[in-house]
């Protein structure tokens, strides 16, 4: 059998691991180039992804970058628009599905862990969040922590009132 290296060999289809690793370094489909829409960098991709994907950005970091300009204010498809008591209702009945799971706990959990790995506290208690959730309850409630206020703190009391039955009547 001839490798696609131009030796001649009684192995299946390569003549080494080498030939191998090289052959599946081809490129096999033909590529085009593309700017990118948010960086305008030049890359590289095949038609099929282009028209399948509608692969617009060079990498997922520049699409979500973009998205994020694109839907603020005015572009966001829900601006303006007042979210009825039947559609509040729809999705707490499909978050409450959701915590219900198992599955969705663990993943919820897996994440926090994975951020604490990554930067070395959970998630909302460095600096940059406490000031931004500082300034958040000044602009709002005229306080600077939410245990100041009492309509926040009746409705944590009452949250956790019913957190907790419900975590012993399941």
């Amino acid at each position: 059998m001839l490798c696609n290296c131009g030796k001649e060999h009684s192995n299946k289809l390569y003549c080494s691991r080498k030939c191998q690793y090289q052959a599946y370094k081809k490129l096999k489909v033909e590529r085009i180039k593309i700017d990118c829409l948010f960086c305008n960098k030049e890359f590289e991709t095949t038609q099929n992804r282009k028209d399948k994907f509608n692969r617009k950005y060079c990498s997922r970091k520049c699409k979500d970058q973009h998205t994020k300009i694109l839907y603020r204010g005015t572009g966001n498809p829900l601006w303006n628009k007042e979210i009825t008591a039947e559609t509040r209702k729809k999705h707490s009945e499909s978050f409450k599905r959701l915590w219900k799971t198992e599955e969705f706990r663990k993943k919820i959990t897996k994440g926090f862990d994975n951020f604490k790995k990554m930067h070395g506290y959970h998630p909302g208690t460095d600096k940059e969040s406490q000031e931004k959730k500082k300034k958040t309850y000044l602009s709002k409630y005229g306080v600077d922590h939410n245990w100041k206020v009492k309509e926040i703190s009746k409705m944590r009391r009452y949250m956790f009132k019913k957190i907790w039955q419900n975590f012993f009547t399941n």
